[in-house]
This record gives C-alpha cells, structure tokens and sequence, in this order.
C-alpha cells in the first residue's frame, strides 16, 4: 500500500542537531525513500513496509548517537498530490494514479470555484546545508 509520512525528529541533550536528523535521512534512503526536507519535518512516499521499516531503523540509529524524539504521521489517504495541484507540479511531477483519492470524491461535492483541498500538497523543500 502507498503511503506519506511526515517525520520529525528532535535530538535531546546533544551538542549539534545534525547527526541524528542526518541519520534518519540516510535510513530513509537506505530503504528506497526520498526524503524531502521541510522546515519542520521531512516528508517521504512509498510502500508502508518500507516506511515503517526505515523508521526502525532510523530511530536505532539515531538512538545510538543519543537521546531522541521521533515522531510520525503516516496515511494511506493522501500518499502524494495530485499533477493538476500548481503548487505541486512546481515540486514534482506525479503519476495519476498516486494522486490523492479524496480530491476526486471532495471536489466533486464542492461548489464551483471551492478552495478546499482534503489532500494539500507537502511542505515545501528546504535546505539544511
């Protein structure tokens, strides 16, 4: 099943913040995701075995560094935005069949000209460097 996932992660009593949430990164690609940073958390789409498993993974790691916070927000409803979202298609472009499937069943419930959008596109990238 595709799923998003949201993940955030906050070093506790460390000196510098960014071996753990570098190590989440790298776990996230080790499994297959591509992470996409935000300024709060990062954003990452795929199979869920393979979320879940590269957040195992991530949180042992990142653990062994030190003291961490790591949460999540996973959802099958809205694994990506769909390709006509302007927003999104400035990002990236998305296979029809991944677009979100409540837009469709909502949109079609909206009055014309409706701004509401059950599936909003995901945080903008940012850059840690």
């Amino acid at each position: 099943m595709i799923s998003s996932a949201q993940i955030s992660v906050y070093p506790l009593r460390q000196a510098h913040l960014g071996p753990a949430v570098e190590t989440v990164r790298a776990a996230l690609e080790r499994h297959g995701l591509v992470p996409r940073p935000g300024p709060m958390s990062t954003y990452v789409v795929g199979e869920h075995a393979a979320i879940l498993a590269a957040l195992a993974d991530a949180f042992g790691q990142a653990a062994a560094v030190g003291d961490i916070v790591l949460t999540m927000t996973l959802s099958n409803a809205c694994p990506l935005p769909a390709a006509d979202d302007q927003a999104a298609s400035d990002r990236t472009e998305v296979a029809p069949e991944l677009a979100c499937p409540l837009r469709e069943a909502t949109n079609s419930r909206q009055p014309e000209g409706a701004l509401s959008d059950p599936c909003g596109p995901p945080p903008a990238q940012t850059s840690f460097d």
